[in-house]
């Protein structure tokens, strides 16, 4: 007899695994690090090889990382989401890094008044990590809930209480 047999196991469609938002967070940081190190040497280049003020040589710096950020992004940390189009998406990366670079630009700027510009990038680079992950967190790389598929659950069932019969004191 052919058909399920008792005892069989029920194959569901497979479903990527979704690592833990701790994970995600520390492979994001790990990416993170080496967009910072292509920043850093952009920066350190601009600023101090050919003069630009810090400001201005952040910018074209801070983008190389994001290009870098961006791509090992979509292919480590969030391989688990269903891609969008990449012009999309990256165009939602950029906008949310535009953020994470103006926060980055302004405390790199002030605090390069008064510390070495070494420990005001540290610091700036480290204020606009928590910008970048939680934002392109919950926007660029937002995780869809799947819907269940168990046959009995599929329609909503709402239980109405019965009316009450008895005395009532």
């Amino acid at each position: 007899m052919r058909g399920i047999q008792a005892g069989a196991p029920v194959h569901e469609p497979s479903r990527p695994h979704v690592p833990s938002l701790s994970w995600q967070a520390v492979s994001f940081g790990v990416i993170g690090i080496s967009g910072t190190a292509i920043t850093f040497v952009l920066l350190t280049l601009l600023h101090k090889g050919l003069g630009w003020k810090i400001a201005f040589a952040n910018i074209p710096a801070y983008s190389a990382g994001i290009v870098n950020n961006y791509f090992w992004n979509r292919l480590w940390t969030f391989r688990h989401i269903d891609h969008k189009n990449v012009l999309h998406q990256g165009g939602q990366f950029a906008l949310v890094s535009l953020g994470g670079l103006i926060i980055n630009t302004i405390i790199l700027t002030i605090a390069s008044r008064a510390l070495d510009f070494r420990i005001a990038f540290a610091i700036a680079a480290g204020v606009a990590f928590f910008w970048n992950f939680a934002i392109n967190h919950q926007v660029t790389f937002q995780h869809k809930v799947h819907a269940i598929t168990h046959p009995h659950l599929l329609h909503h069932h709402t239980d109405t209480a019965a009316p009450a019969t008895g005395d009532s004191d």
